[in-house]
């Protein structure tokens, strides 16, 4: 996608609802370009009553504590993780600390790999992440937008480092207040910090290398705090058809790797760096989209030759392995460790690959076909072996 204009149709502070009544011009005009409409109308639906929810409650928040104590309260939980952020930061030697890393490519120019360089700075009880040296911006939807995910990948880092609930003695709200202490700089114009209007759909893997790095260079003064190497990619997996009534449905799958071995516990299987896990409900699945998929296991693929954890003192994650079932032809994707998936075989009613497939070419679609593609994953697979912690 050469621009943000081809990613999707662009609101900037439209109103869907008017005094509580639906604006029918909007909901048309989204209606009629869309082609899984009542999918997307659907989902927009769900984020009103979820803001409709949470504005109900701040007011009745509001009318039990009145509104200088609600406000007040808020503004002391983020004054209390600013404190606890800057005292952790604190800990850490005054100094420059810098690591670098690649990306494969952009999703276009496959022999052309993308710098990822990040200098942590650290200077009392502030930080600085600053991805000067990184690459240029892309001519693709491979960038990432500065403050919509740029930043808040180096406030994931900081956070998962220094404010871990799973370590830490003491318990820090995930708030505003753990941002102030640490600074954002990226070029305008790279990778990191687009020009408008360039396209950002295929971002995060970028954020999760670059959160990689984070931590990468600040292992020499935290060695007994730093996890070892992640997945630092994720890929997506796009399935679309069309329903026995007529309705066209598309299904978008995330596929994480996981977590390196940390100093005192083996790596969570199955979540990127940014903490997440894309597993769909079985219900929704069947329900929604007609797939049928069996419990998600975790995989070591002993039987397959290799294991996909290291064993250190802890271990690393494993992924997950999903199949999915359909009674219709499809292509089937496997990625095992090498930097592409490869793609294997079309067979009827079955389909089964790794959570942690890469790119593939697309299966033909057309009625009565369900199709299959990945997204560029510019990292490569996330099959390649998770780090462990040192025994």
């Amino acid at each position: 996608m050469p621009d943000v204009f081809a990613e999707g149709m662009l609101f900037a502070g439209t109103k869907l609802y008017r005094k509580g009544e639906p604006n029918r011009a909007m909901w048309n005009f989204i209606r009629r370009n869309s082609g899984a409409a009542q999918q997307l109308v659907a989902d927009i639906e769900a984020q009103v009553a979820s803001a409709r929810l949470g504005a109900k409650r701040f007011v009745e928040l509001i009318e039990k504590y009145g509104e200088d104590k609600v406000f007040g309260a808020a503004g002391q939980l983020m004054d209390y993780s600013e404190r606890l952020m800057r005292a952790r930061i604190a800990e850490i030697p005054d100094g420059d600390y810098t690591a670098e890393g690649w990306l494969d490519d952009n999703g276009r120019d496959r022999d052309q790999r993308l710098k990822v360089r990040v200098t942590v700075r650290v200077r009392g009880d502030g930080g600085e992440v600053d991805l000067t040296g990184s690459a240029d911006q892309t001519p693709t939807a491979y960038n990432v937008p500065f403050e919509g995910s740029t930043k808040v990948a180096a406030y994931c880092a900081f956070r998962k480092l220094l404010l871990d609930a799973a370590t830490s003695d003491l318990r820090a709200p995930s708030n505003e207040g753990s941002f102030r202490p640490v600074k954002v700089t990226a070029p305008l114009d790279s990778i990191f910090n687009p020009k408008a209007p360039a396209s950002a759909e295929a971002r995060f893997t970028q954020c999760n290398r670059m959160i990689d790095l984070i931590l990468k260079a600040l292992a020499p003064v935290m060695p007994e705090q730093v996890i070892a190497g992640s997945s630092a990619s994720i890929s997506f997996a796009a399935y679309s058809g069309v329903r026995p009534s007529g309705d066209y449905w598309v299904f978008l799958e995330v596929n994480d790797g996981a977590y390196g071995g940390r100093p005192r516990s083996d790596g969570p299987d199955s979540i990127d760096n940014l903490a997440r896990r894309h597993d769909e409900a079985p219900r929704v699945c069947r329900r929604r989209f007609g797939l049928i998929p069996p419990p998600a296991e975790a995989d070591s693929r002993e039987g397959r030759g290799w294991k996909s954890e290291s064993i250190g003192r802890t271990k690393g994650g494993s992924p997950w392995l999903l199949r999915l079932r359909w009674g219709v032809i499809l292509t089937e994707w496997l990625c095992e460790g090498s930097r592409r998936a490869r793609r294997t075989r079309r067979r009827r009613a079955g389909f089964s690959r790794s959570r942690r497939s890469a790119t593939a070419a697309p299966a033909p679609m057309r009625r009565g076909w369900v199709g299959s593609v990945c997204r560029p994953s510019a990292t490569g697979c996330c099959a390649s072996t998770r780090g462990a912690r040192p025994g």
